[in-house]
């Protein structure tokens, strides 16, 4: 089937066109009124949020609804995930675990099912927006969840239920390289097919606005953080894995896991000192030349800074190209998202006991490659739906002239005008995501300190809070800062023996 447009299909008798503008200005009032509420709460949360507000952030996300499993489709499950990251950052870690249970639930188990292979909604998608369809988690997204979930479980002292949610986390991890490589030859089995498809002599070539589109989109984006991390695995949540099967590992199995994730991160991060004691420690108990008893206190701190990288509305008007003169159109644009880098609150952390430095977070992973990665994947999807969408638009704006009398009529004049102005209001692209995320994460490890006090500084040695530690041989702290301003949320999570 060919992608290009041609104006013949719409020369068909006259309709009226008082009932074409009532049905379009009905369907306009329906598309503005969609999705404000969603926009407020997810304003009110972001706003609460970046300044520390964690629990007033995770209220405004859920407003007024009362039970979990009140919260349906559509954008409930984003409104969830931002509330959850603001629950964990509170402290709330039940409440936490509870919305990400249900986020997880309202995502369904379509981990390998891509935008591509997806069919239902693809009309609604072309002649109104993709913001009139339910939120679709990312595949980060959903390693995020259990990620969350594992460290909500160890700061209430659950450590099977965290075993399985890192298990899950990893496993959505492989499934993830399965998914981008479907995306891949998918795209371009799609792009092939729509460039056979195309004729220069048609009235709309999709071909050429998605073109025309593609080169907008690199304009604007960093393709540094298009890079993925080697088979688009999430350094984040591999350390996490590896740290966790260390430090509460069972037997020498767990310890291999450990072992094994610990290298992974090797080689997606590079030289880290930090990273290569973590090794070394898990090799000597793995061959009996050191065991927890006599290993020294140890603190280990992952820091999550800033805020992830979010999606901006590109929106611009397509060359004459594309529209010949048989086919007059008011209005021709096309929008689609760009991905926008994140922001951090500080270069990074630092650590002090009695007022002395002792340790600097160092990075461990970029959120911007892995949120990019799967950008650059899904975008030429994107461009494809948004070169359909306005080249659908387009023969709309042109049908409705040609039902209500032609260009030279006043009735034809006047549906040409309602369709530009429902063209114009619909040509919205979708921006939703999980904006609570990191723009990074980094960690450090460090001796505990004798008096069990460990102050949480900036590198110019503000102290940002003061934490007591617990009587534990391994403690893990884990620190969110959405921004400079805000106070950092810790989480204090022992490990294993208590000291002697």
């Amino acid at each position: 089937m060919s992608s290009s447009i041609s104006s013949a299909a719409y020369r068909r008798k006259p309709v009226c066109p008082a009932r074409l503008a009532a049905v379009m200005l009905v369907s306009l009032l329906l598309l503005t009124g969609c999705g404000l509420s969603t926009t407020s709460q997810l304003g009110n949360f972001s706003s609460l949020y970046a300044r520390g507000l964690y629990l007033e952030a995770e209220k405004a996300a859920m407003d007024s609804k009362q039970e979990l499993s009140e919260i349906e489709g559509g954008d409930g499950l984003l409104l969830c995930l931002n509330a959850a990251s603001a629950a964990l950052a509170a402290g709330e870690y039940r409440r936490a675990v509870d919305l990400l249970d249900r986020a997880e639930a309202l995502s369904g188990d379509a981990d390998l099912e891509g935008a591509l292979s997806k069919t239902g909604g693809t009309a609604a998608e072309i002649l109104l927006n993709r913001n009139v369809l339910g939120y679709e988690p990312r595949q980060y997204d959903r390693i995020f969840m259990n990620s969350y979930k594992a460290l909500a479980f160890l700061a209430m002292g659950d450590v099977d239920n965290a075993r399985v949610e890192l298990n899950r986390a990893f496993d959505r991890q492989r499934r993830a390289v399965e998914f981008f490589e479907a995306e891949i030859a998918k795209a371009r089995d799609a792009g092939a097919r729509r460039q056979a498809g195309s004729s220069p002599n048609s009235s709309l070539d999709t071909q050429r606005i998605a073109q025309a589109s593609r080169a907008q989109a690199e304009r604007m984006a960093d393709e540094e953080h298009w890079k993925p991390y080697p088979d688009y695995v999430n350094p984040f949540a591999t350390y996490l894995n590896g740290l966790f099967f260390l430090l509460a590992g069972q037997d020498s199995g767990d310890l291999d896991k450990a072992l094994n994730s610990l290298r992974r991160v090797r080689g997606m991060v590079g030289d880290n000192p930090y990273l290569e004691q973590d090794i070394a420690l898990a090799e000597a108990w793995i061959d009996g030349s050191g065991n927890r008893r006599t290993t020294e206190p140890t603190v280990w701190v992952i820091f999550e800074n800033g805020l992830a990288p979010d999606l901006a509305q590109a929106r611009f008007n397509l060359p004459l190209f594309v529209v010949n003169a048989r086919m007059p159109v008011k209005y021709f644009a096309v929008a689609f998202p760009a991905l926008q880098p994140g922001r951090p609150a500080l270069s990074s952390l630092g650590l002090a006991s009695g007022g002395v430095p002792i340790a600097e977070t160092a990075p461990l992973a970029d959120v911007g490659r892995v949120v990019g990665a799967e950008y650059k994947v899904r975008l030429p999807y994107e461009l494809t739906m948004a070169a359909l969408s306005a080249a659908s638009k387009a023969m709309l704006q042109y049908g409705a002239q040609q039902a209500g009398g032609g260009k030279d009529t006043a009735a034809g004049q006047a549906a040409s005008a309602i369709m530009a102005l429902y063209t114009a209001v619909t040509t919205t692209a979708d921006t939703r995501s999980w904006t609570s995320l990191p723009t990074d994460a980094q960690f450090a490890r460090l001796s505990r300190p004798a008096d069990g006090r460990l102050a949480i500084t900036t590198t110019e040695g503000r102290v940002l809070r003061t934490l007591t530690l617990p009587e534990a041989r391994f403690c893990l702290i884990h620190v969110r800062m959405p921004t400079a301003g805000a106070e950092p949320a810790c989480a204090i999570i022992p490990f294993q023996e208590v000291l002697n």
